[in-house]
């Protein structure tokens, strides 16, 4: 199951039953009325303003479920245990077929991505796969959808692989899921993504935390402490921190600000490197060319030369 607590008490406000197997995967976000009339099977209305809120859960038992929470006065009013909350739909990926995560899309679709090592774009309207990719030979381990668009406005999308690689894909107007790039990112299956800025930040099996640009999967930085595998990721943006769950029983978190800093001073002194490196270069050519342009000097005339005339 699925449990929802108040973040100041502690108390429980309400249970999601219905999953066979472990959760892998939680996302909550507010969904427009028009999101609600269109994908939900309750009654809740909206009246055609503002948001409803929503939680989606992917399982082990190889599915994604939506689900509405309670009200909070019912929550309340329900007991110790809390209110429970109501599934709206499910959606079944197959046989063998756990998911490990998914991610939730602008647009309203959903992506998800599952052992057999294929990436589905799942339309929550119609509740059907719209576009599938075989993003890896191995099975994909994690997804994450950054806010900085790709080349030519496009989404881009970045799955972790149980073969310890990260695969960039693009969602064209489409729909359509195009691969772009992929790099070897740890020694072992990645776990964990989560995007910050125009940053990627991974975590692994190989107990690393590593920080990547985006666009061309440049290694910034590592951070090591943990003495497990790293399981779980998030990133606090106000707080410039990423925090971190392990297999060793312990939750970190890191300096993001820092790292920053390291980065922007790498930045500027690989700057003057190359300014230092091309006025070096400027001056060898300047004093070559006046090496060139000096006049060579006459020989002097020997003791047993003749003068003319």
């Amino acid at each position: 199951s699925v449990w929802a607590f108040d973040a100041g008490s502690g108390e429980p406000l309400g249970e999601f039953p219905g999953h066979k197997k472990a959760i892998t995967a939680l996302r909550c976000w507010q969904a427009s009325a028009s999101e609600v009339e269109a994908c939900d099977d309750s009654n809740e209305a909206t009246g055609g303003q503002g948001t409803a809120a929503r939680l989606a859960s992917a399982s082990l038992d190889r599915t994604v479920r939506v689900w509405r929470p309670p009200p909070l006065g019912a929550a309340a009013g329900a007991g110790a245990g809390g209110a429970a909350g109501q599934c709206l739909f499910s959606l079944d990926f197959g046989a063998r077929n756990p998911v490990a995560d998914f991610a939730l899309l602008p647009s309203g679709g959903l992506l998800a991505c599952c052992w057999d090592g294929m990436l589905r774009h799942i339309d929550m309207h119609g509740r059907r796969c719209a576009n599938l990719l075989q993003g890896s030979s191995a099975g994909l381990r994690a997804v994450c959808c950054p806010d900085v668009p790709a080349e030519g406005g496009l989404v881009q999308v970045f799955v972790g692989t149980e073969d310890a690689h990260i695969v960039g894909v693009s969602i064209a107007q489409d729909g359509e899921l195009q691969p772009r790039h992929s790099w070897k990112a740890h020694f072992a299956q990645v776990n964990a993504l989560r995007a910050y800025k125009a940053w990627l930040v991974s975590a692994s099996d190989d107990r690393s935390i590593r920080i990547w640009t985006a666009d061309r999967g440049e290694l910034l930085e590592e951070f090591r402490g943990h003495a497990g595998a790293v399981l779980a990721l998030d990133v606090s943006p106000q707080s410039r921190l990423v925090w971190s769950g392990s297999r060793d029983w312990t939750i970190r978190s890191w300096d993001l600000g820092e790292i920053e800093n390291r980065v922007r001073e790498r930045e500027s002194m690989a700057r003057l490197d190359a300014e230092s490196a091309s006025e070096e270069a400027r001056m060898r050519l300047a004093l070559k060319n006046v090496k060139k342009k000096k006049p060579k000097p006459k020989k002097a005339a020997g003791p047993g030369a003749s003068k003319k005339g």
